[in-house]
């Protein structure tokens, strides 16, 4: 991964208003227009090189992904990058009622494994919103007895927490591209 930089890795400053234009401010972050021109070359670039993932700064990350709820069909809001309170992305879809969907984005290394305290913390949070779903979005994996920890099996049992571990973001990046 040293040495040359790879064909898709922009600037920073081209990063910036590529991934994600905003419609402007809510409550709760900036509301997403669009995805930027960069924004399909990199779910691209991702899907096929995901040891690429590590090249992005967290922000940048978080960006891409509130992206993909977008162009998934959602109406989605980029939170702030701190004060958040672990929602890094918010993703709404109206239907019968308003679907409401939190996603906690963390780009860590290899390694470096999301751990039961990240999730059960999370969990509060994404009760008190009144979320319908909330999501854990990572490009590494979580701690291996997170699942059967006894505060949290139960929320990943009736579907309201799903866990994307770097395989499953890998796996929802390559679903993505291919609808697009």
């Amino acid at each position: 991964m040293g040495g040359v930089k790879p064909w898709w890795v922009p600037s920073v400053d081209f990063l910036k208003g590529a991934l994600l234009t905003f419609a402007g401010k809510t409550a709760e972050g900036q509301l997403v227009a669009a995805v930027g021109s960069a924004w399909r070359r990199i779910l691209k670039a991702l899907a096929q090189h995901p040891e690429e993932f590590l090249r992005m700064a967290p922000r940048d990350f978080e960006q891409f992904i509130a992206g993909c709820y977008d162009r998934d069909g959602y109406t989605v809001t980029l939170t702030p990058a701190s004060g958040d309170l672990g929602r890094d992305v918010i993703a709404e879809k109206p239907s019968v009622g308003t679907i409401r969907i939190l996603d906690q984005v963390k780009r860590f290394k290899p390694g470096h494994l999301v751990t039961a305290d990240d999730v059960r913390a999370f969990l509060f949070v994404a009760r008190e919103d009144r979320a319908t779903k909330c999501f854990i979005t990572t490009t590494s994996d979580f701690a291996p007895l997170l699942v059967s920890d006894r505060l949290i099996a139960p929320y990943i049992e009736s579907a309201f927490l799903e866990l994307r571990s770097r395989e499953r973001t890998i796996a929802w990046l390559r679903e993505l591209e291919e609808k697009i």
